[in-house]
This record gives structure tokens, C-alpha cells and sequence, in this order.
């Protein structure tokens, strides 16, 4: 998941292009504009495209269990009001399978609307990454149902914590980890709680740049005092 610095900066960047498309459309447009004129709207344009989404389950179908992945593609428009830009999260997906092709598709569809563009943003990443980690689980939680014993149990909590990359957290965010995993495959967290936990704490985590930079900072004007 993006920090909340990383996609602040792309908001800005995608917002600043945004409002000089605008000016430069009312500057086309000024006429018709002061005298009220009835003005169509330019059309939307994709502004940004997030990585496409996977998720697979096995169904049965006539007997037969076979993988169903939905592949879900999400992208952000943006469009003219009279005042402001405005912005959409559109998103649309289909479900394949290995033997059948495409089984299901719903096209194109705006998911939210917002004058905020960093809104949007938070909201698509958050969605890839609910996705992705969805999709990572599902395998571990499958052998640890197939065999519950205490060291699977241990081989599951390593593997989540490798696919959320423990070794980098802090040693409290490791704690914190720790315990959530523990609470999740123990039935006290549900995957929805758990997911989002995950998200909400890379979400709010300190640029690493930046903190070290701080740092340095810190001690020079120690030195100087």
C-alpha cells in the first residue's frame, strides 16, 4: 500500500495538470462563458491507471472444481466542472477460467465521484492492495484448514509475516503484527479486520527518507549548540 506521503505527492501532480487543462479550457472558452452561454463539457480522460487487480477461488461446476480468477482494472477520470475539476473512480472487471475463458464481466462503471483526486486515490489503492493481499492469503489459509497442527500453525504466521514484510517494520510494528496474525487465524479477527489493519498501518507510515534526513538534522544542531 502507498504511504499517505507517496500518494499526496501524486495528488498534487495529477491535480496541478488537471486545473491547467481547465484554465486552458476556459481561456478557449471565455466568451462563452461571460455571456452564459449554453457550453457542452469537454469529455473525461483517464488521468491515472492503477495495477490490474487478481483474485481466484475454486468453484464447482458439473463436478468439476476449477480456479475462477476476476480481473478487476480500476482507473481514475477526470472531467470539467464550471468551477473545479471533478474526479472518478471507474472501475470494471471479468471472471475467467482455465477450461471456459470468460464466464462473467460487468463493463465500466464509476465506483465514486470527488472534487478530491487524492481521495480517489487512497480509495483505488486501497481496493488493489485489499485484492492482492486477499490473494496471497488464500493459499496460506487453505493448507493450514488442510492441516491445523501446531507447526503449520507456525509455518502460517511465518508466511503472512513474510508476505507483509515483517523484517522491515519497526520492532513495535512487528509486536503488532505478530499479534494480529495470531488473532486472525485464531478466528478473533475476521479477514476483512485483519485486511484492513494491514493497510490502515503502511498507509500511515513515516517516509523513510525523510525520518533519516530529520535525524541528521537533529544531531547537527546539537553539535552547534
Amino acid at each position: 500500500m502507498k504511504t499517505h506521503h507517496e500518494i499526496q505527492v501524486e495528488a498534487q501532480q495529477i491535480d496541478a495538470v488537471t486545473r491547467r487543462q481547465l484554465d486552458e479550457w476556459r481561456q478557449r472558452n471565455a466568451d462563452a462563458l461571460l455571456s452564459a452561454e449554453s457550453l457542452s463539457r469537454p469529455a473525461t480522460r483517464v488521468l491515472f491507471s492503477f495495477p490490474l487487480s487478481r483474485r481466484t477461488n475454486h468453484r464447482s461446476n458439473g463436478g468439476v472444481t476449477e480456479p475462477h480468477t476476476q480481473l478487476t482494472w480500476r482507473w481514475i477520470e477526470g472531467g470539467f466542472g464550471r468551477d473545479q475539476p471533478e474526479y472518478y473512480l471507474v472501475e470494471e472487471w471479468a471472471e475467467t477460467t482455465p477450461t471456459r475463458g470468460i464466464v462473467d464481466q460487468v463493463d465500466a462503471f464509476v465506483d465514486s465521484t470527488s472534487d478530491s483526486v487524492e481521495e480517489l486515490l487512497f480509495e483505488g489503492y486501497k481496493q488493489v492492495e485489499e485484492d492482492a493481499l486477499a490473494e496471497r492469503l488464500t493459499p496460506v489459509i487453505n493448507r493450514l484448514e488442510e492441516d491445523p497442527s501446531a507447526d503449520a500453525a507456525l509455518a502460517a504466521i511465518a508466511d503472512i509475516e513474510s508476505i507483509f514484510d515483517a523484517p522491515n517494520l519497526s520492532p513495535a510494528e512487528r509486536i503488532r503484527t505478530k499479534a494480529e496474525i495470531r488473532a486472525f487465524l485464531a478466528g478473533r479477527m475476521d479477514a476483512i479486520d485483519f485486511i484492513d489493519a494491514v493497510i490502515e498501518r503502511q498507509y500511515h507510515r513515516e517516509p523513510a527518507r525523510e525520518t533519516m534526513a530529520e535525524h541528521r538534522g537533529q544531531r547537527l544542531l546539537i553539535g552547534e549548540s
